[in-house]
């Protein structure tokens, strides 16, 4: 029996993008409600990653171009904790999964030098599934899934938003929130 572990995109496996691009142009409260005004109808499939900066970049009366630059410039992936788990998978003590609130075109974007299939079992995005965190359901659905890549005994969610710690716990399970990738290293080598 194997244990799946499944992962957070942005804020775990690669640095967060939106927040710190409207924190780097209005103060706190305000940035946080511009990030979720346009990127959580995205996260629910309505408008792709490209509609959503062209819709920033008119809104706010930017040219494209420099947000898409600006964007861009915060794309890290976190390999030491990519390459941990790239190792194990196929390995039997693991199954891994993605599971990312995301608009149409993010994660290729941001993970395009990487193949995410050789890291991760399953891929769950909440803009294909039309579900985001913290809904049970969609933690449901993506454990569901691995399911088919083998059995296993127990199920965690690493996350770096408390909120969808607590989505993950209703799902019945167990959950990390990420602090570093000590969090996941130290607990699970």
């Amino acid at each position: 029996m194997s244990t799946l572990l499944t992962f957070d995109s942005f804020g775990v496996l690669a640095s967060e993008i939106a927040p710190r691009f409207f924190r780097n142009h209005f103060p706190e409260e305000e940035a946080m409600k511009l990030k979720n005004h346009y990127f959580q109808p995205g996260d629910a499939g309505i408008y792709t990653y490209r509609e959503i900066l062209a819709m920033i970049s008119n809104d706010l009366k930017m040219d494209l171009d420099e947000v898409r630059r600006e964007f861009r410039s915060y794309y890290r992936l976190n390999l030491p904790l990519l390459n941990w788990i790239k190792e194990r998978k196929g390995q039997g003590e693991y199954l891994f999964c993605l599971l990312s609130n995301c608009c149409e075109g993010l994660i290729d974007e941001v993970y395009s030098s990487i193949d995410l299939h050789d890291y991760f079992d399953e891929i769950v995005l909440s803009y294909k599934e039309r579900l985001i965190k913290p809904d049970p359901a969609i933690y449901k659905l993506a454990s569901e899934r691995c399911q088919k890549h083998g059995q296993f005994e127990e199920a965690y969610m690493i996350d770096d938003q408390s909120k969808n710690i607590e989505g993950a716990k209703k799902a019945g399970l167990k959950a990390i929130i990420f602090t570093g990738n000590e969090t996941v290293i130290d607990r699970f080598s």
